[in-house]
């Protein structure tokens, strides 16, 4: 059983939600991770209601870079 970490399991989260919404198909064929443990990180993430704050905060951070560079 392989381990990923946080760092790349929210860098495929994110990318599975929106603005992106990539399929899971396309996820697990580009990254090398099963469609299997795709699918249930997202169902965790939705249940625990981690996916819309992660995406806030991510976009914050997104703006504050644009508004300092």
């Amino acid at each position: 059983m392989k381990h990923y970490s946080q760092k790349r399991k929210d860098a495929v989260l994110n990318r599975m939600m929106q603005p992106e919404n990539a399929p899971v198909p396309m996820l697990a064929e580009e990254t090398g991770i099963s469609k299997v443990t795709l699918y249930n990180w997202r169902k965790h993430a939705i249940a625990k209601g981690l996916v819309g704050r992660k995406i806030h905060r991510i976009q914050r951070i997104g703006l504050r870079r644009v508004l300092t560079n």
